[in-house]
């Protein structure tokens, strides 16, 4: 067997999340309608997701997402039957933290690996392109 080769999402202002499927000829193939897994995610204002973040957050097996909104707490989606469910806030796991995702993009990760992953909120582009001055002067990321 070769190389899993895993599926590519891509995120638009209009239709939500497009979904594109790596085929064995190593060619991106878009998958709309009832083929696309996401086709049912919106934000909730109807603007642009701004970013997303795909693992097994649960440990059930399958690979759940995470979905910021530009000003609105993150959301989770769990993967119930192949479908991705959104999780109400009493059940969310990130319930305690959901103010802190506004204006954030979530990644999922075993940082430390210890087999448990956690999450990282870092600051938004698209906030920071509506707030910077000398955006393009500025580093974009630096570490001190």
């Amino acid at each position: 067997m070769g190389p899993v080769v895993p599926p590519v999402c891509l995120l638009t202002f209009q239709d939500g999340i497009e979904f594109y499927h790596r085929g064995f000829d190593r060619e991106l193939h878009q998958r709309t309608g009832a083929d696309n897994p996401f086709q049912h995610i919106r934000t909730k204002k109807g603007g642009p997701c701004s970013d997303l973040s795909v693992a097994d957050w649960d440990g059930d097996g399958d690979l759940d997402l995470l979905v910021s909104d530009l000003h609105l707490p993150m959301r989770y989606f769990e993967q119930v039957d192949g479908r991705l469910v959104s999780v109400d806030e009493d059940r969310n796991p990130f319930h305690h933290i959901l103010q802190n995702s506004i204006h954030r993009r979530p990644f999922m990760v075993d940082w430390n690996g210890d087999g448990r992953l956690e999450l990282l909120l870092m600051p938004n582009i698209l906030e920071r392109l509506g707030h910077a001055q000398g955006f393009f002067a500025d580093e974009l990321c630096s570490v001190t």
